[in-house]
């Protein structure tokens, strides 16, 4: 007859959950800090963007404004999907210590 160690295995069970979930935790923090730097990157780019005058080919509209803020935020976020500037690794570095599991 086998013996078999309920708690063992209950225990190996729950350590799996854990981990699973500590897991979910750490990928949830990465797209955290990406998104921080795509909203900070966005911020920066909308402040540029006020300082160049507009031209007279286009004119200004709401249209284009539209339009150019919708493009500054795809820009933000491709920049923050690479390599980025390093604002999500040093924010991921700095924060995983918070939310990783005892």
């Amino acid at each position: 007859m086998m013996n078999i160690d309920v708690n063992q295995i209950e225990l190996d069970r729950t350590v799996e959950r854990l981990k699973g979930n500590s897991l979910k935790k750490d990928e949830q923090l990465k797209k955290t800090c990406a998104d921080f730097e795509s909203v900070l990157l966005n911020v920066m780019l909308q402040s540029m963007r006020k300082t160049i005058t507009n031209d007279s080919l286009f004119g200004s509209s709401l249209q284009k404004d539209m339009f150019t803020s919708m493009y500054d935020q795809e820009i933000a976020n491709e920049i923050a999907k690479g390599k980025g500037t390093g604002i999500k690794d040093v924010l991921y570095n700095q924060l995983k210590k918070y939310v990783s599991d005892p």
